[in-house]
């Protein structure tokens, strides 16, 4: 066999091979994708018999767990005095959405979920964030829900960790997102939020911590308390101060990246000592 015969005769080979293995590969191809159709068929079903039944939230049905204030009437002054509290298993005051100070919904949004104004209920970005951070762990710190999938679980206190739950969070906050404004989802959220020291809610938290209605609430303060959501006991001012401080910075560093307060804003509330209110009324500030 002359060298040119060769050559043909290798290439013909080469060819050949390359043939059986394009088809091996467009073979496995298309039963990976039958496989695929077949199991987002599959899930449609599902989700639409098993999960879009669950969908609805009824959030007009959903025990609050309120606390009672008893008062008296002072005798010299005519004025209306609180006397206790009373509160079961859950310390919680509602408060009104235009009660709310603008610096604690930038706090939260900026912490907890900065497209929340965007968004409708879902944060795809984050989602699939989350999704590749379990299949390739690079952050033991990501979490994908937005401030109405964590309303979702606070309304429902369904918090396992099954694809089926967070499949129906996902379908419950879309369809919530749908029925609400962002203003009534923020207000049912902040007063729904647990911040550790039995405080569910803003409002509770802050005459926990401060002393204080929240509406009196500062910038710094407002800080501090959106940081203790992510982890009530590590952030908790209490147990927890060089914590809640750090997260406090981190808070106000996010609310200056999103445009939510100005320079001098930041530098004075960085600044600012944190008066916190204990049990017996004493107070504390922080180093």
């Amino acid at each position: 066999m002359t060298k040119h015969e060769q050559i043909r005769h290798t290439l013909a080979v080469i060819g050949f091979v390359v043939q059986i293995i394009g088809r091996v590969l467009l073979g496995a191809f298309l039963v990976v994708m039958l496989a695929l159709v077949i199991c987002a068929g599959a899930f449609g079903l599902y989700v639409r018999s098993e999960l879009l039944p669950k969908a609805e939230v009824d959030v007009g049905n959903i025990d609050m767990n309120l606390t009672s204030k008893i008062y008296y009437t002072d005798n010299e002054t005519g004025e209306r005095v609180e006397l206790t509290q009373l509160y079961g298993s859950q310390n919680r005051v509602w408060v009104n959405y235009d009660e709310i100070p603008k610096d604690l919904i930038d706090a939260f949004i900026a912490i907890e979920d900065e497209r929340f104004l965007s968004h409708k209920g879902v944060d795809w970005r984050r989602t699939l964030g989350a999704v590749m951070n379990v299949v390739m762990p690079f952050s033991g710190n990501f979490g994908g829900s937005t401030l109405t999938q964590q309303l979702i679980k606070n309304l429902t206190d369904e918090k396992d960790v099954t694809i089926q739950r967070k499949a129906l969070e996902i379908l419950r906050a879309l369809n919530l997102e749908r029925r609400l404004s962002k203003e009534q989802i923020l207000e049912m959220y902040l007063n729904t939020v647990y911040l550790g020291q039995n405080a569910y809610g803003i409002r509770a938290a802050a005459e926990v911590y401060f002393g204080k209605p929240v509406s009196e609430l500062t910038l710094a303060e407002c800080a501090s308390l959106a940081g203790i959501t992510n982890s009530p006991t590590y952030y908790d001012p209490f147990q927890n101060r060089t914590n809640n401080k750090r997260r406090q910075k981190l808070i106000l560093a996010k609310m200056l990246e999103l445009g939510s307060i100005t320079e001098n804003e930041y530098r004075a509330a960085l600044k600012e000592p944190l008066n916190f209110h204990s049990g017996d009324g004493e107070e504390t500030k922080d180093e």
